[in-house]
């Protein structure tokens, strides 16, 4: 195309045929790259979309739409963005990124999100590895990138709220993190933070329930599996090591009450056993000078 020092560029227009026909479809717009036909070093050709780029200083690159079809009564057109199948070898990847910033600025945002609706539950946005029938089955890996100045990124896992509307009683949403199972051992779940630097403190780990105003505030339940051959779980808690200075305490505490109720009791109760006697054990290190 030629290039206009006036207006704007010449457009490009590929646009298939209508159709009044009752049960019929538009024509279809089909742009392929072509077959590499030798068997040994043929490759297939590629199909680039891209926006133009711009050389204005405060003007943004074009940009490229990729939109199903809209629809009166039945369902909006989708968009399927597929990798390529290979009958010996890997399927394809499929890369979806903003590129690296300049000089000044921020690199873009990527953003995945599903459409309002008015009338019915939104849309779900499921992030799902293969199976494996040999091998691995892959990851989900979520990583925040590192910073040299300032805090490094977060990453917030927040449930949706419920704003009310007709439905009052309804709950928020819930958060499940539940590991894989096996017909051996089952995963593990880890929270931890991570070791702090030569100047500073690790993390904390915290786990709070919200408070409430007009009934009870949730309850923290920490819970071993039951075991119908051997052991149950042990749950632990341990204050971590200090090798200058005064370790860490482990402080059990019932709540108060500001009323003339009674506060919260602490109970501690061992196990039952219909065999053997069962004991609770209090006792404290000896000193060392």
């Amino acid at each position: 195309m030629g290039i206009s020092s006036v207006g704007n560029g010449a457009d490009i227009l590929l646009l298939a045929g209508n159709t009044t026909g009752p049960n019929q479809s538009g024509g279809r717009v089909m742009i392929g790259g072509g077959s590499g036909l030798n068997q040994v070093s043929g490759a297939g050709g590629s199909v680039t979309l891209a926006g133009g780029d711009s050389s204005g200083s405060t003007k943004s690159g074009g940009f490229v739409y990729i939109s199903g079809g809209g629809a009166q009564g039945g369902s909006g057109g989708a968009v399927l963005i597929s990798s390529g199948h290979s009958a010996k070898s890997s399927s394809g990847t499929i890369v979806l990124q903003s590129v690296d910033a300049g000089s000044r600025g921020q690199s873009g945002d990527l953003l995945v999100r599903s459409g309002a609706s008015s009338a019915g539950p939104t849309g779900s946005i499921s992030f799902v590895t293969g199976d494996a029938t040999s091998g691995g089955a892959g990851d989900i890996n979520l990583f925040v990138g590192s910073s040299d100045i300032g805090t490094g990124g977060d990453i917030n896992l927040i449930a949706g709220a419920q704003s009310g509307g007709t439905k009052t009683w309804a709950a928020g949403g819930s958060i499940f993190l539940k590991s894989g199972g096996s017909s051996s051992s089952s995963g593990d779940i880890s929270i931890q933070t991570s070791n702090s630097g030569l100047s500073g403190v690790s993390g904390a780990v915290n786990i709070f329930t919200g408070d409430s105003s007009s009934s009870y505030s949730g309850k923290v339940s920490i819970f071993t599996g039951d075991s119908s051959v051997g052991p149950s779980g042990d749950v632990s808690i341990v204050a971590g090591q200090a090798t200058s200075g005064i370790s860490g305490d482990i402080i059990l505490s019932a709540g108060k009450t500001l009323d003339k109720a009674t506060g919260g009791n602490i109970y501690v109760s061992s196990g039952l056993s219909s065999q053997v006697y069962y004991f609770i054990f209090i006792y404290s290190y000896n000193y060392y000078s």
